[in-house]
């Protein structure tokens, strides 16, 4: 049985600085000196229709825009996101853009993981769980019986930081996303902010409601994942 450490994960974040007024004047200027930070961990560079600066890189994608930079989907098993090298490309990766785009003041932080499981029946699985008897406890007997998708969300404060659960399922699949963001001026850098962050503990909180899930899905690839 594959365990939760081989599981595929998505991370992405974001470094939020102050508006910078001059970006999409300069948004050529910034995107040459990216380039040429990146060296060859560059893969492809082009302006979007907004005039942000879109980029891909060998570890993920990459937005800088005026208000700073958002980090897509990067790829990585658990095991190596918690390991000693984990985010460090990741995170380098965002300073870095952050640098290009000038010195302005970090107002916060985020990163956030993305799991999707496709387990079999994954209503009636979660609907086991308790989530049937929160549609009960607003419908009482009026309840369906025909439910094709659940959401939920819940939001909640430790010590520096905000978190952020979503959980959303259909009959495809269960999509699930922990976030934690924090404010710029509690943290030096982003390498800092994901340290204090603990991403360990990120994947222990979900640990068990995730092998549930992981255990009522057939195995898959890579692809299969996030398509």
């Amino acid at each position: 049985m594959p365990t939760l450490d081989d599981f595929i994960v998505s991370v992405s974040g974001r470094l939020t600085h102050e508006w910078d007024f001059a970006f999409y004047k300069n948004n050529g200027e910034i995107a040459n000196r990216i380039r040429a930070e990146l060296g060859s961990s560059f893969k492809e560079m082009s302006l979007d229709s907004e005039g942000d600066v879109d980029l891909r890189t060998d570890i993920g994608h990459f937005y800088a825009t005026p208000a700073g930079v958002i980090a897509g989907g990067s790829l990585t098993d658990i095991k190596s996101l918690l390991g000693p090298q984990g985010t460090q490309n990741f995170a380098k990766t965002v300073e870095l853009i952050a640098k290009c785009e000038g010195s302005f003041a970090t107002e916060a932080y985020g990163v956030r993981l993305f799991f999707r499981f496709t387990p079999d029946n994954s209503l009636k699985l979660l609907g086991a769980r308790g989530f049937e008897s929160v549609l009960q406890s607003i419908l009482g007997d009026k309840t369906p019986s025909d439910v094709k998708s659940f959401k939920f969300s819940a939001k909640h404060g430790k010590g520096k930081f905000s978190n952020l659960i979503e959980l959303e399922t259909s009959g495809k699949d269960v999509q699930l996303r922990y976030s934690r963001d924090g404010n710029g001026t509690d943290f030096d850098s982003y390498r800092t902010f994901l340290s204090a962050v603990n991403l360990t503990e990120l994947v222990e909180d979900i640990r068990p409601f995730a092998e549930i899930l992981l255990a009522a899905q057939p195995r898959l690839g890579l692809r299969d994942l996030f398509k």
